[in-house]
C-alpha cells in the first residue's frame, strides 16, 4: 500500500530531488537544478535516503512491538475493571432515575400539545420551523409552547429535588 504523506516513501520513489516536509506540514521537492552540482545533489540525496531510511526503521520497531486494538481478542477488549463496573452500574442506575423524573414531569405538568411539541424538537431533533409547517400554525406559537413546557418541567424538578429526602440543607 502506498502512503501519500510518507516522506521515506515520496523521497525514496522521486530519484530526480530530494523531498522533505517543512515546519508547516508542506511538503517540498528540492531538484537537481537547485544544487551546484550534481555530485552534490547525488551526495544529498544518498544523505536524504539513508537518513529517512532509518527513521523508518524506528517507526517499523516500534509499531511491530505493539498491538492495535483490533488485533487483541474481544474476550480481552470487552474486560471492565472494578472501577468501570461500579461507575457504570452506579450512571446507569441514575440515568434510570433521571429518565423516571423526567417522565413523571413529562406527565404530570405538561399538556398534550406541549408534550408533543417538546419531544418533536428535544427527543425527535426537529427544528421549531419544521413543528410549526407540520402542525400548520406560526413559528412563534411553537417557540412559546416549547419555552413553557420547559419552564414546567423546570419548577417541576426544582420541587422534586427540594423535597427530596437526599436533598443537603
Amino acid at each position: 500500500m502506498f502512503e501519500h504523506k510518507n516522506i521515506f516513501v515520496l523521497n525514496k520513489k522521486d530519484k530526480e530531488a530530494i523531498i522533505y516536509q517543512d515546519a508547516n506540514g508542506r511538503i517540498i521537492r528540492l531538484t537537481r537544478e537547485v544544487f551546484a552540482s550534481e555530485e552534490e545533489f547525488l551526495r544529498w540525496k544518498g544523505w536524504s535516503d539513508e537518513n529517512y531510511h532509518d527513521a523508518e526503521k524506528e517507526r517499523h520497531v516500534e509499531s511491530n512491538h505493539a498491538l492495535s486494538l483490533e488485533e487483541l481478542p474481544e474476550s480481552i477488549a470487552v474486560i471492565e475493571s472494578p472501577e468501570e463496573m461500579f461507575f457504570s452500574d452506579r450512571q446507569e442506575g441514575e440515568r434510570q432515575q433521571l429518565r423516571d423524573l423526567l417522565m413523571a414531569g413529562y406527565d404530570a405538568c405538561l399538556t398534550d400539545k406541549q408534550r408533543r411539541r417538546l419531544w418533536l424538537h428535544c427527543v425527535d431533533k426537529l427544528t421549531l420551523e419544521q413543528i410549526a409547517g407540520a402542525e400548520k400554525v406560526s413559528h412563534q406559537i411553537i417557540s412559546r409552547s416549547v419555552a413553557v413546557a420547559k419552564r414546567k418541567l423546570k419548577k417541576y424538578f426544582e420541587k422534586q429535588v427540594a423535597e427530596s429526602p437526599f436533598q443537603r440543607r
